[in-house]
C-alpha cells in the first residue's frame, strides 16, 4: 500500500512539472519577443535612426517643395511583414504641409523598405519635428512602435530673382515711339533647382520685340493677349533649369506701340496718349517659390 501511494506522489509532482515548465517556456519566449520587437536596428522589425536620434532631417526652403525619405525599415522576423507608418502633425504650422505615406506595404523576410513623404513650406521658417509610429502585423502577433522622429528644418530661400532696366528712359513726353531693355536675373545659391518657372506681363501699351528678346539658358513663349489683332498685353513664360551656384537672366525689349491695326478707336494704342507713371511690367513671378519682383515704371509727361 505504501508503495502504492508513493508511486501515485511521484506521478502528481510530475504532471506538476511539466505544466510549470510549459507554462514558463510560453511565457519568456512571448516576453523576449517584444522586446526585440522595440529594440530598434537591432530587433526583429528594425527601424535606423542614423541622423542625429532622427529618422532623417529634412531641409528645405520657405515658399518651395520636395520629396524625401522618411525611414528605413528591415523585416528580421523570419516571416512576411505588413507594415505601414503613420505621422503626428499636430505640432506643425498650418503653412507647413507634410504628407508621409500611410499605405500597408508587404514587406518579405529580410528585406529592406524606405518610407517616403512630401512636402511644401509657405512661408514660414524654423525647426519642426513629426513623431512617427510603425504598425506592423504578421500570422503570429502585431506590433506598435513609437520610432525615432522625423525633423523639418525650414530656411529662408536660397534662390533670388530682380528685374532691372538695362537701357531706355524713364522720362519722356506723351505721343513719342520709345524703346527699353529690361533684365530679369536668378541667382541660386541652394541646390540643383529643376524646372523653375518665370512669367511677367508687358502692358498693352508696349510691343515686345522678339528678335531682341533672349533667355542665357531655358526656353521661353511670348503670347498676345485680347481679340483685336493680338493688342492686349503680352504674357511672357521662362522656362529653366539652374544648377546650384549658378545664375541665368532673359533679357525683353519692348517698344511703345504706333499703330491702329483695327476699325475701331479703342483697340487703337498710340504708345503713352496721357501724362503719368506707367509699370513697364508687372512684376516678375518666380512661380516656383511665390517670388515676384517690383515692376519698373517710367514717368509720361506733356509735350
Amino acid at each position: 500500500m505504501k508503495i502504492l501511494k508513493l508511486l501515485f506522489l511521484l506521478a502528481i509532482s510530475f504532471l506538476i512539472l511539466i505544466s510549470s515548465s510549459g507554462t514558463f517556456r510560453e511565457y519568456d519566449s512571448k516576453r523576449n519577443f517584444q522586446i526585440d520587437i522595440v529594440a530598434g536596428n537591432s530587433s526583429y522589425i528594425s527601424y535606423y535612426c542614423e541622423y542625429q536620434n532622427s529618422s532623417n532631417i529634412v531641409t528645405i526652403e520657405a515658399n518651395s517643395s520636395g520629396v524625401f525619405d522618411v525611414l528605413s525599415v528591415e523585416n528580421k522576423l523570419g516571416e512576411n511583414l505588413n507594415l505601414r507608418i503613420e505621422g503626428d502633425y499636430s505640432s506643425l504650422p498650418p503653412s507647413l504641409d507634410v504628407d508621409i505615406e500611410s499605405e500597408w506595404i508587404l514587406l518579405y523576410d529580410q528585406d529592406t523598405y524606405t518610407f517616403t513623404g512630401v512636402i511644401s513650406a509657405g512661408d514660414v521658417t524654423g525647426d519642426y519635428e513629426v513623431p512617427l509610429t510603425l504598425y506592423g502585423t504578421w500570422n503570429t502577433g502585431d506590433a506598435e512602435v513609437s520610432t525615432c522622429p522625423l525633423r523639418i528644418n525650414v530656411i529662408g530661400p536660397l534662390i533670388t530673382i530682380t528685374k532691372d532696366l538695362i537701357s531706355g528712359p524713364t522720362v519722356f513726353p506723351v505721343n513719342t515711339n520709345q524703346t527699353w531693355m529690361m533684365r530679369i536675373t536668378v541667382v541660386n545659391n541652394g541646390g540643383d533647382k529643376n524646372n523653375l518657372i518665370v512669367k511677367d506681363t508687358i502692358p498693352a501699351e508696349l510691343e515686345v520685340n522678339l528678335a531682341q528678346t533672349s533667355v542665357s539658358v531655358g526656353n521661353y513663349t511670348a503670347v498676345k493677349m485680347g481679340n483685336c489683332h493680338g493688342l492686349g498685353a503680352t504674357k511672357i513664360t521662362w522656362t529653366f533649369d539652374l544648377p546650384a551656384g549658378t545664375s541665368a537672366h532673359m533679357n525683353i525689349t519692348v517698344t511703345t506701340r504706333e499703330k491702329c491695326h483695327c476699325g475701331h478707336q479703342s483697340c487703337c494704342h498710340i504708345g503713352y496718349t496721357s501724362p503719368g507713371i506707367y509699370n513697364l511690367n508687372d512684376g516678375a513671378n518666380l512661380t516656383n517659390y511665390g517670388i515676384v519682383t517690383s515692376p519698373i515704371t517710367v514717368i509720361v509727361t506733356d509735350n
